[in-house]
């Protein structure tokens, strides 16, 4: 697996989703010419893959531009997106170069429950189309579910796809900033008993999930469970990552909760500039930092014996 840098283009959304703090935000984009030189100096020091979120990425007011910036300079590209436009779009946004793989945010078979909690009448339309459309352009795909006390019992649902078969992945996410959505250690148990069943029944597409099961779930030191739970392997993923903000701040990976922002962010490229930060990324000793143990990266990048899981090879 190469290098990865991952670039919130903007706080701009066209969701309201419940369960998400970004579109809460005074809505910022990055300056295009700022971009362009954040991606030349992440391709000086051998990042090969970009993964672009938001906000909404392909709604970003240059967009169509960035694309055909990234095909002149050879970078291979991918996006977390709600899936609201790329079908319509797609002619206009792709026409010089086509994702590696494309993330889209489902939270539910029901479309009223999709709907509602992403703040957006007839989005479960939208991207169960685009799904369907994205597949037959022959562009991976991956399925990212927040799960939370409202969803968790209708995992299996999911299989009605007619599409889902012909996923990459299907990612199991814990909802982060929405206490009153938390799973509760008997929800999470349910969750852990529908995620063997599943791999009982199902071999593709894998679910890549972000829980990291405790032998013993009754050890489990909150009642209201937002985060993940690790209690081994060293996490070794910053030293093939990065994420860059809106803000200028630079992170050594892409997950992290808001809680513990102060403890992950290396530094304000802004301030130190980016080619300087990388440097001495790369020269430090990799150590997880303080409030790593609930990071929702680890298990999508290593198996329970410490084996780097490659979640972007084709």
């Amino acid at each position: 697996m190469g290098k990865i840098a991952f670039i919130r283009l903007l706080n701009t959304c066209n969701c309201k989703c419940e369960m998400c703090s970004v579109w809460r935000r005074p809505p910022e984009e990055f300056d295009f010419d700022e971009l362009k030189k954040i991606i030349l100096t992440v391709k000086k020091h051998g990042f090969d893959k970009i993964i672009f979120t938001g906000g909404e990425p392909t709604i970003y007011t240059k967009f169509k531009e960035l694309i055909s910036f990234l095909n002149k300079n050879n970078f291979s590209f991918a996006l977390i997106t709600n899936g609201s436009i790329i079908q319509e779009k797609w002619n206009q946004l792709f026409s010089e170069k086509k994702p590696d793989f494309i993330i889209f945010s489902l939270d539910s078979f029901s479309k009223k429950y999709h709907d509602t909690n992403r703040g957006f009448p007839g989005i479960h339309d939208k991207v169960t189309n685009a799904i369907r459309f994205v597949i037959s352009k022959k562009v991976n795909i991956i399925i990212n579910t927040v799960i939370t006390k409202n969803n968790y019992k209708e995992l299996l649902e999911f299989i009605k796809f007619d599409f889902f078969k012909n996923l990459m992945e299907w990612q199991w996410m814990p909802v982060k900033f929405s206490p009153e959505l938390a799973l509760r250690k008997k929800e999470w148990k349910e969750i852990k008993k529908t995620f063997d069943l599943y791999n009982k029944i199902n071999s593709k597409p894998r679910i890549v999930s972000v829980f990291d099961f405790p032998e013993n779930l009754d050890n489990l030191s909150k009642e209201n469970f937002t985060g993940n739970y690790y209690s081994k392997n060293d996490c070794k993923i910053c030293e093939k990552m990065l994420f860059i903000d809106i803000n200028g701040n630079v992170y050594r990976c892409n997950s992290f909760d808001d809680r513990l922002i102060d403890k992950v962010r290396f530094g304000n490229f802004r301030e130190k500039g980016l080619d300087n930060l990388i440097k001495k990324m790369e020269k430090e000793i990799i150590l997880p930092k303080p409030g790593c143990v609930n990071c929702d990266a680890r298990n999508q990048r290593y198996n329970s014996k410490g084996v780097l899981i490659d979640c972007w090879s084709n």
